[in-house]
């Protein structure tokens, strides 16, 4: 399953998912068309997990990033809203040691994981810097695995493959 990317289009942000997408809306943020989605998944004998996913404007564009991050703020008031789990996905540009991250993950009681994975750039594997995030949220629900992968779709950031632990509904 995806959203965004239509085939031979240029865009920013491409979730793909091995389970059905429902409620999927993309927003423009202010760098650009379809950066923000919301959408939920439902894995089998688990209640929806809803999630964000976000390719925010990099933080020395100060104006652009204001709105965005008004755009983040809002949007992570909603999905937080619901008192379950919920991930918050994408591009933060952003290192999980900057502000941008930090203060996300205290107003919004988010958590990355322990060792966070180096995305971009691509040629740099392992040693480059850890830019995109999964953000857990709400209760119960914890990192089981978290690698990158994607060395060769033509982008110059690393996907990242996650294995979460989910409470039973």
């Amino acid at each position: 399953y995806r959203l965004g990317c239509e085939p031979r289009t240029v865009c920013s942000m491409l979730v793909l998912s091995k389970l059905p997408l429902s409620e999927a809306t993309l927003e423009d943020s202010s760098f650009g068309p379809q950066r923000v989605a919301r959408f939920s998944v439902q894995p089998p004998g688990m209640t929806s997990l809803p999630v964000l996913a976000m390719h925010l404007v990099k933080p020395w564009y100060p104006e652009m990033n204001a709105r965005d991050e008004a755009i983040a703020d809002r949007q992570l008031a909603e999905v937080s809203s619901g008192r379950g789990p919920f991930l918050v996905i994408g591009d933060f540009n952003a290192a999980p040691w900057s502000r941008r991250l930090l203060q996300a993950e205290r107003s919004q009681d988010l958590r990355h994981a322990a060792w966070p994975v180096a995305t971009w750039p691509t040629w740099a594997g392992d040693f480059g810097i850890p830019i995109d995030h999964i953000l857990l949220g709400g209760p119960r629900v914890s990192l089981r695995s978290l690698t990158h992968w994607g060395e060769n779709l033509g982008s110059n950031h690393l996907g990242l493959l996650a294995r979460i632990d989910l409470p039973a509904p």
